[in-house]
């Protein structure tokens, strides 16, 4: 009995042991893992912040993933956020109009690029760097005219700053990927404009922290969460934190 038992053991472990991310392909053969050529997406986004309301709505997107699974290979990420806010815009007119909350991505979007460390069968670290940009601010209403006021932090911010990224094969139908990244501003190309505005010299620009995880089954779905917190680094309690949850099919070339 405990041979037999040892033997199932041992064949167990080798089932396991021989799936590898590589293995996870389509019914032509293509990697699910490393022949990712865009992926089309729905989402939900939540935006909560100084603003006197918070916001959210339906909307859809596109994004870029270029994986690779060896060890020293280079992954990249690609998406800006700003096309899906502006298909919300068109749809939400009115209540857009109302707004006094602002954070997403510029003309640039958010790009990271990994570097792999550690890469075995189901598990792969990677740490790299990550570059973008935000539009970000809010407005205030106050009892005296213009009625409302935007301070700082508020504006149009180039970052650059590290990310990680590791993926593990949970199984021969699943894997998860999870993503740190810490996006620290190095510029801020508008400073904000009009009579409503009030600037403070020296004032610290905001910090961008963005966790994402995403299951991917073989069937190229995937469902992803993404909580993208602002940090104001002032006195003025600016924060705010953009939720997107996107539900979305890899295409393969």
């Amino acid at each position: 009995m405990k041979s037999i038992l040892l033997i199932a053991l041992v064949a167990i472990s080798g089932v396991l042991n021989g799936q590898s991310f590589l293995d996870m392909k389509d019914k032509k053969g293509r990697s699910l893992y490393e022949d990712n050529w865009f992926n089309l997406m729905i989402r939900y986004t939540h935006v909560t912040g100084k603003g006197n309301e918070s916001f959210g709505g339906f909307t859809g997107n596109v994004s870029i993933r270029s994986a690779k699974a060896g060890k020293g290979e280079i992954s990249v990420n690609y998406e800006n956020v700003t096309l899906g806010d502006f298909f919300w815009k068109l749809a939400n007119l009115k209540q857009s109009q109302k707004l006094n909350q602002a954070f997403g991505a510029g003309f640039l979007g958010w790009v990271q690029g990994y570097y792999n460390v550690v890469a075995t069968d189901k598990l792969i670290i990677a740490p790299g760097a990550s570059l973008g940009d935000y539009i970000f601010g809010s407005e205030i209403t106050t009892p005296v005219p213009p009625n409302l006021l935007s301070n700082e932090p508020f504006g149009y911010y180039f970052t650059v700053g590290p990310s990680i990224k590791a993926s593990y094969l949970i199984n021969d139908s699943f894997w998860v990927d999870g993503i740190f990244t810490a996006d620290i501003p190095f510029a801020k190309l508008n400073k904000g404009t009009g009579a409503n505005y009030v600037s403070e010299e020296g004032y610290p620009n905001p910090w961008f922290i963005n966790i994402t995880g995403t299951i991917y089954h073989k069937s190229k779905l995937f469902l992803s969460v993404r909580v993208n917190q602002a940090i104001d680094r002032g006195a003025n309690n600016g924060s705010a934190s953009r939720l997107d949850i996107s539900l979305g099919y890899q295409i393969l070339h």
